[in-house]
């Protein structure tokens, strides 16, 4: 007698089955969320919610579980949750959209589900997919970062030196040349890969970026993920997976790629409308747990590794009152250095606006070598000595010769921290202007124990 097993052409009649649909419906909307009643969804599974067919709309929106209770699931859409009537349909994805990867991503921009949506290629059908689900690696395989990348901008190689597969944050209010700097690192930088992804920035930001900011060769080896402040905040989040998706993927590939996002804020800011409209509870500052939870995991995925890195570059919307804000605390705790952009500077006209005595690289002392680093510490105190003491020389018959040695230098010394917007300082260039400075520095009186 035969197994019921070993019947022939019982795999093949499987195979043609089937798999078992989870449907459920729309219990409530609730701002930027949805509550349903389905059961079997496991957080981060996507459902697509069904239309009333009306004229201009798609039949079905996705959305995205991202929580439940005793009530049902808690779903954030991707975009506004239009036409949707109580009772809607609900199905659950059984093949969710995965982002399509490859070196034919080079020159494109993309949206926030990772679909090519302007340059020169197509997704090929046979395209690599991977989701956003992508973690860190151990912490065990990353290698010590030794090797310094550089940008053309002689107050970062100089002062602030960044190494491949750093993790750099940029601080800055609206309006001191954010996106201006970062525009410059991404042409000027010796990363072969650049991945930007524009978070919540304004549609303007986009065309600018594209026609002005970037040249045509910056654009060939550069990935472009947009997802506009207009967009619904699971869209937000998704399009910053996705750019570290691509990020990674190149990784991979043995390329030292330069991560920039523009801006860290308002990625949060989506997570922290999802986590309030699903229902968590402020803890910080109008902040949910969550959104401490994501900034570490979304950061650390970022690094040096033996086949590859990335360096990655967060900004962070400051303001006046830094000290109370929870944000900043905590990206400063997480990444390996900061760099503050100075509206005072920037109303002086001084680009780019980099306040360097409040700005760190905590690799810079083992990147550079021990004449650089002392190179460096001479313009950093000559620097502190004009904040701290430059009015009083003003006042009094009397100044300490260091003092004086400083002021002395001070245009100098701003010639050297200022560039034009264009302008790319050679590693040969800026090492050649820091020694000059320095040794001009050097001669300053070492001032003598009362």
């Amino acid at each position: 007698m035969h197994s019921p097993f070993r019947i022939p052409g019982l795999r093949g009649e499987l195979a043609k089955v089937s798999p078992v649909v989870t449907k459920g419906r729309v219990t409530e909307i609730s701002g930027p969320v949805i509550r349903a009643a389905l059961s079997g969804a496991a957080i981060g599974d996507f459902v697509e919610i069904q239309r009333r067919r009306t004229t201009g709309s798609p039949c079905a929106l996705l959305a995205q579980v991202v929580g439940f209770n005793t009530n049902g699931c808690v779903l954030s859409p991707f975009a506004t949750p239009t036409d949707i009537v109580p009772g809607a349909m609900i199905t659950l994805l059984q093949n969710p959209p995965q982002a399509p990867l490859g070196d034919f991503l080079l020159g494109t921009v993309l949206n926030g589900f990772g679909e090519i949506i302007a340059g020169p290629n197509q997704a090929p059908s046979t395209a690599r997919v991977n989701d956003s689900s992508s973690h860190s690696r151990h912490a065990l395989n990353r290698v010590v970062i030794k090797r310094s990348i550089t940008t053309g901008i002689r107050a970062i190689d100089a002062l602030l030196t960044i190494g491949f597969g750093q993790r750099l944050g940029i601080f800055a209010e609206p309006g001191v040349g954010k996106s201006t700097l970062m525009g410059a690192l991404a042409r000027n930088s010796s990363a072969t890969v650049n991945v930007i992804a524009l978070i919540g920035e304004r549609g303007r930001e986009v065309n600018e970026l594209l026609t002005e900011t970037l040249d045509s060769e910056t654009r060939e080896r550069s990935v472009i993920i947009v997802s506009t402040s207009d967009d619904a905040p699971a869209l937000r989040t998704h399009a910053a997976h996705v750019a570290m998706l691509v990020a990674e993927y190149f990784r991979d590939r043995g390329e030292d790629v330069l991560f920039q996002l523009d801006s860290l804020t308002r990625y949060m800011r989506a997570v922290r409308e999802i986590g309030l409209a699903a229902g968590e509870l402020p803890v910080r500052q109008g902040y949910p747990p969550s959104v401490f939870s994501v900034l570490p995991q979304f950061i650390e995925r970022a690094g040096a590794w033996s086949i590859g890195s990335i360096t990655a570059l967060y900004t962070i919307l400051s303001s006046a009152d830094v000290a109370n804000d929870p944000l900043v605390e905590e990206v400063q705790g997480l990444v390996d250095g900061h760099l503050v952009l100075s509206a005072q500077l920037a109303e002086r006209g001084h680009y780019p606006a980099i306040d360097v005595l409040r700005s760190l690289s905590r690799l810079q002392p083992r990147l550079q070598d021990e004449e650089a680093v002392s190179a460096s510490k001479l313009v950093r105190s000559a620097l502190s000595l004009i904040e701290r003491d430059g009015e009083l020389a003003t006042l009094s018959d009397q100044v300490d010769a260091n003092l004086a040695r400083a002021l002395e230098l001070e245009p100098e010394i701003i010639s050297f921290l200022q560039q034009p917007l264009r302008e790319y300082s050679s590693p040969s260039q800026t090492t050649q202007s820091l020694r000059s400075l320095a040794t001009s520095l050097n001669q300053m009186p070492v001032a003598r124990a009362s």
